[in-house]
């Protein structure tokens, strides 16, 4: 009797168990997908859907079928990637809203091109989004055509940005990585203004909040050991201001106006590489 009854308890522990497990085994690449979805639906309506939507369908279709004409050339097959999903959706939601639609097109292929011929060991060396609206962003208006800038415009919900980015980073299990880039982020904000709520504001900034989240927690350009993630998060926190002080001479000096979080990132990709090259 009491065997059959432990058996029970067992058995009603078990969903709460595999509710977790679910939650952990389910495909990490639909579930960005989902996210930014639904990020950008919530955000679509205050930038109008003439100006967001297309951006990001033609960014999403470029990116799979720059993908797919690679795949097809090594495999002789044709299949989609999810990857190249979020690629594109990441394209579309960062540009700022009411791009010439080439410019998302052409993003999108620089991204993936970065994805097949920037990369060692299976893995990409920068974030092939970043990495794309950096390079269109160094080109002149001259050239392009087109001023290119990114607009962070799917994360000014702040609300909705904190959720499904706290939701992101605990299922890629990087609160080890942005916990401490936050919180050394507040506390050199702090020291530099001396004041508790401009250094709150700071840290509440909607761009800064997606960047934590789904920008510095991919899997394949951060750190790959507990450790190494905890140290990583203050290497970016500090190289953000340290950017932030420098970034006005290269702009003059460049004669092109450079995204902070953008040369951040890139910077942090790098380290992150080398952290993993040699175990940190």
């Amino acid at each position: 009797m009491q065997q059959q009854m432990q058996k029970s308890e067992t058995e009603i522990r078990k969903p709460g168990q595999s509710l977790m497990q679910k939650f952990y085994r389910f495909d990490i690449y639909l579930t960005m997908i989902i996210v930014l979805i639904v990020l950008a639906a919530i955000n679509v309506q205050q930038f109008g859907i003439d100006k967001t939507v297309p951006q990001l369908a033609i960014a999403t279709v470029a990116a799979v079928g720059i993908e797919a004409i690679w795949d097809f050339y090594k495999t002789r097959r044709w299949q989609y990637s999810k990857s190249a999903i979020i690629t594109g959706l990441f394209i579309g939601s960062l540009l700022d809203p009411g791009q010439q639609l080439f410019i998302p097109a052409l993003a999108a292929v620089i991204a993936i091109i970065s994805k097949i011929a920037l990369r060692a060991k299976m893995r990409h060396f920068f974030n092939p989004t970043m990495f794309s609206l950096f390079v269109l962003s160094l080109i002149p208006f001259s050239i392009l055509g087109a001023s290119v800038s990114i607009g962070w415009w799917s994360s000014v919900n702040l609300y909705a940005t904190i959720i499904l980015g706290l939701f992101i980073a605990i299922k890629f299990r990087r609160l080890d990585l942005t916990i401490p880039f936050l919180a050394a982020f507040f506390i050199i904000s702090f020291l530099m203004s001396q004041n508790f709520t401009t250094s709150l504001n700071s840290l509440l900034s909607t761009p800064l909040l997606f960047f934590t989240f789904f920008m510095v927690v991919e899997p394949k350009t951060s750190p790959f050991s507990r450790r190494g993630r905890l140290i990583y998060g203050i290497i970016i926190a500090i190289l953000y201001y340290t950017i932030g002080f420098v970034l006005s001479q290269f702009v003059t000096f460049l004669g092109v106006g450079l995204d902070q979080i953008a040369v951040t990132l890139l910077i942090g990709n790098v380290i992150a590489w080398v952290m993993n090259l040699k175990m940190i």
